[in-house]
Order: structure tokens, then C-alpha cells, then sequence
């Protein structure tokens, strides 16, 4: 679900990060605050870095990979 939402090789905003987690989390009935690092449990991603986006400073994380998770 959260795989689907996100492309890989690319940068997203924190904020964006945490309205696709937030979605995930309310459509499997998941009561909790998403936040952005959460995202390490699921890509293979940097942390949150600043960068400049149409001149504003925004916190962007940068997505490598999906992990792959065995159960």
C-alpha cells in the first residue's frame, strides 16, 4: 500500500511522507501520529535534509529502494 504510493529514486517532501503514511495507517485502522522516519521501516531512504525547492527551504527525505520484508 505505502509501496505503491511512493516512487523510489526520488525525493519527497516530510510532509507528503507523512500525509501517504497517515492514509496507510487510517485505511488499516492504525491509531497513530505518522511521522517520516517511519519510512525506514519500509525503503531504504535517507534522513530528513533540507533542501531548496522554487526558493523556499523544505525538509525532503530521498528514496533509494522498497525493502523486501519476509514474515
Amino acid at each position: 500500500m505505502i509501496t505503491n504510493s511512493i516512487e523510489t529514486t526520488v525525493a519527497i517532501t516530510v510532509a507528503k511522507a507523512n500525509n501517504i503514511i497517515e492514509e496507510a495507517y487510517l485505511q488499516l485502522g492504525i491509531r497513530h501520529k505518522a511521522k517520516a522516519k517511519e519510512l525506514h521501516k519500509w525503503f531504504d531512504c535517507s534522513d530528513p535534509i533540507s533542501k531548496r525547492i522554487d526558493g523556499t527551504v523544505v525538509k525532503v527525505v530521498e528514496i533509494y529502494r522498497p525493502k523486501i520484508i519476509f514474515n
